[in-house]
C-alpha cells in the first residue's frame, strides 16, 4: 500500500494538471477564409481569434504534460511503498547486572527463547545495554560492581523492536531479571509505554546481601552523634559508628562486609563552618550542623544546602568506609530530630547503593500485555531507502517534459508544412 509523506504536494500538482486540462481547451485557431470586397480591409498581419473548442486536439501532448505534472507532484510528495509484513521476532532482554543471583539461570532461559522458532534478538543489560549475537553463557556472567537499569535497556528494546516491526506483523518483548529495586525507577513505566506490542517478564532468582559481620559498635549515647546514630538505628549489626580517622579494626571490619561510618571529631582546627541543610538524595535534615571538608576520593552520598559533597564512600573489601563531613552540634537537640535519624540510616544503608530486595509482582505484572491488548501494528517503512522513489519519479517526470517538447516541435513543424502547401493561389483556388 502506498503511503505518502506530504499529500498535499499531490493534491496541489492534481490541481494544476487539471488547470492545464482546462486552459487546453482554449485554442488559438485561424478563422475561415472569407473573401473581401476590396483589399484595403486586409490586416497587415495574420490574423487569429481566440474561441473555445470543445473538441480535444493535440492530446499526446496534454497527456504529457499532465503525466509530467503528477509525477513532480507524487515524487515531492514522498511516497513510501512498504514491504509485505512477515513472522513474529522477539526482543529478549536479559540482565547482567549485579542483582542477578544465578547467571546460569538467566543464560538457561535466554537459550530457551532463542531456542524457539523464529526471529530472536537478544539485548544483555546492566548499567547499558548490549545487543549480542547469541546467548552465550558468557554474556550472561554478572558485573560485579555494575547496577542494572531497566528503564535504559526498555529504551534499546523499544528501538529494535521499532526497527524488526518494519517488515514483522507483530513483535513480542521478552524480559528475564531479577527486578531488583535498585535497577527499577521512576522512567521505567514511561519507557515501557513506548513498547506497542505484547511482552512479558521473566523472573529469576536475585542475589542475597551477605550477611553483616559482628562486632558492630556505636557511639556512646552522651554523645551528640552517639546520640542520632542510636535514635537511627538503634543496635544494629554491621555498623559502626566512630569519631575520627577509622582503625585498623574498623577497616579489617569494613573488608568483612561492614559500614563503617566515621564523623568528624570533636572541636579541632579542623571543624570551622555550619551547615543549614544535609540531605541524602531521599531525605534532606535541616539545622545548625558543625562541617569539615573531605578528600576528593570516593563516591558522594550526602550534599550540603550548596552543593558541596557532605559524604563520601571508599569500598574496601565486600564492604566500605563512609566518612561523613558534618555533624550535630553537642548543644540542642537536632540529633535526635527524626529528619536526622532518616539521614543517619541512609548513611548506614548497604555499601554502594545497593538494594537487591525484589520489586512486588504487582509492579512486574505492568510489564506484561498479552497480545490481545497490543496496540496495531504501525504502517511499515519503505522497502526502498528513503528518496529512492522521488529519484526515479523526477526522471519519470523530465522524460514527460522531454515527450511534450517532442511533440509539439512536431506539431509545429506539420503547420509549418500545411502553411507553405496552402499558398495564396491555394487559397483562391481552394475557394
Amino acid at each position: 500500500m502506498l503511503s505518502l509523506g506530504a499529500p498535499l504536494l499531490l493534491a496541489a500538482a492534481a490541481g494544476v494538471a487539471a488547470v492545464v486540462v482546462a486552459l487546453h481547451f482554449l485554442a488559438w485557431r485561424r478563422p475561415r477564409p472569407v473573401e473581401l470586397p476590396t483589399a484595403r480591409f486586409v490586416p497587415p498581419s495574420a490574423v487569429r481569434a481566440v474561441s473555445r473548442d470543445l473538441r480535444l486536439t493535440d492530446a499526446a501532448v496534454l497527456a504529457s504534460r499532465v503525466l509530467a505534472i503528477l509525477l513532480a507532484g507524487l515524487a515531492l510528495a514522498d511516497p513510501q511503498v512498504p514491504p509485505p509484513r512477515a513472522g513474529s521476532p522477539r526482543v529478549i532482554l536479559a540482565d547482567r547486572s549485579r542483582a542477578v543471583g544465578d547467571a546460569g539461570e538467566v543464560g538457561d532461559s535466554v537459550r530457551a527463547l532463542a531456542s524457539e522458532q523464529g526471529v530472536q534478538r537478544v539485548i544483555w543489560f546492566d548499567s547499558a545495554p548490549a545487543p549480542a549475537s547469541d546467548a552465550t553463557a558468557d554474556s550472561a556472567a554478572p558485573r560485579a560492581e555494575s547496577r542494572g537499569s531497566l528503564s535504559a535497556a526498555l529504551v534499546a528494546a523499544v528501538r529494535e523492536g521499532n526497527r524488526l516491526a518494519r517488515t514483522a506483523e507483530r513483535v513480542e518483548l521478552v524480559i528475564v531479571s531479577p527486578f531488583a529495586r535498585e535497577e527499577w525507577d521512576a522512567a521505567v513505566a514511561p519507557a515501557h509505554a513506548l513498547w506497542d506490542g505484547a511482552s512479558r517478564a521473566v523472573r529469576v532468582a536475585a542475589r542475597l546481601a551477605p550477611p553483616p559481620p559482628a562486632g558492630g559498635a556505636l557511639l556512646p549515647a552522651a554523645d551528640p552523634v552517639g546520640a542520632a546514630v542510636r535514635s537511627a538505628l538503634g543496635e544494629r549489626a554491621g555498623v559502626r559508628a566512630v569519631r575520627g580517622a577509622p582503625s585498623a579494626d574498623d577497616s579489617a571490619f569494613a573488608r568483612r562486609g561492614g559500614v563503617v561510618l566515621t564523623w568528624p571529631a570533636e572541636g579541632g582546627a579542623e571543624v570551622a563552618a555550619r551547615a543549614s541543610a544535609v540531605t541524602t538524595g531521599d531525605h534532606t535534615a535541616i539545622g545548625a550542623f558543625v562541617v569539615r571538608d573531605l578528600a576528593p576520593e570516593g563516591r558522594a552520598v550526602a550534599w550540603r544546602e550548596d552543593g558541596t559533597v557532605a559524604a563520601r564512600e571508599l569500598a574496601t573489601g565486600s564492604g566500605c568506609v563512609r566518612t561523613i563531613g558534618f555533624a550535630p552540634p553537642v548543644a540542642g537537640d537536632l540529633a535526635l530530630r527524626p529528619a536526622v535519624a532518616d539521614v543517619v540510616r541512609d548513611l548506614a544503608g548497604a555499601c554502594g547503593a545497593a538494594d537487591w530486595a525484589p520489586v512486588p509482582d504487582a509492579a512486574v505484572a505492568t510489564l506484561t500485555r498479552p497480545a490481545s491488548l497490543a496496540s496495531p501494528a504501525a504502517p511499515a517503512t519503505e522497502s526502498a531507502p528513503r528518496g529512492e522513489w522521488t529519484r526515479w519519479l523526477l526522471l519519470a517526470a523530465l522524460l514527460a517534459l522531454a515527450a511534450e517538447w517532442w511533440l509539439r516541435r512536431e506539431r509545429a513543424r506539420g503547420a509549418a508544412t500545411d502553411d507553405a502547401a496552402t499558398g495564396p493561389r491555394s487559397r483562391r483556388e481552394a475557394a
